[in-house]
């Protein structure tokens, strides 16, 4: 069965006819699965001009390190 798995085939396990598990392959792109759902939502493009500011602008200033006093 786990051969199988690798395979990427997956198993319901019953009881009395009922499903009370299943084996499946475990997801390793989690994050690309993520970014692929992302991608098909709409795009806001309020919230897209704002966070591109924000970036501009925490890019542009110049910082100090508060505990150094650089």
């Amino acid at each position: 069965m786990l051969d199988a798995v690798e395979r990427n085939e997956s198993f319901t396990i019953t009881r009395d006819n009922r499903p009370i598990a299943e084996v499946i392959p475990i997801r390793q792109n989690r994050f690309g699965d993520l970014v692929q759902a992302l991608d098909k939502l709409p795009r806001d493009t309020a919230w897209a001009d704002e966070t591109e500011s924000l970036v501009t602008v925490l890019n542009a200033a110049e910082w100090e390190n508060p505990w150094f006093g650089n």
